[in-house]
């Protein structure tokens, strides 16, 4: 199991520009689990699964908009 991370494709990076509450956003991500958290709710965290979903795949019916 420790060769899991090594096996599975990962994303690296995200960058969004006028995405969402977006203006401009560029996240690394580093190996294994990466955990997205913020105080408040409105802070767009859902925008980021979105885009990383759209990325994975391209005709989700979730869409991304400029706000």
């Amino acid at each position: 199991m420790d060769n899991l991370i090594e096996i599975v494709p990962a994303i690296k990076r995200l960058e969004l520009r006028q995405v969402g509450c977006w203006e401009h956003l560029d996240l690394e991500f580093l190996p294994g689990l990466n955990i997205i958290t913020e105080e408040g709710a409105a802070v767009g965290k859902t925008t980021i699964f979105k885009a990383i979903l759209h990325s994975l795949i391209p005709t989700s019916p979730m869409e991304l908009r400029p706000t």
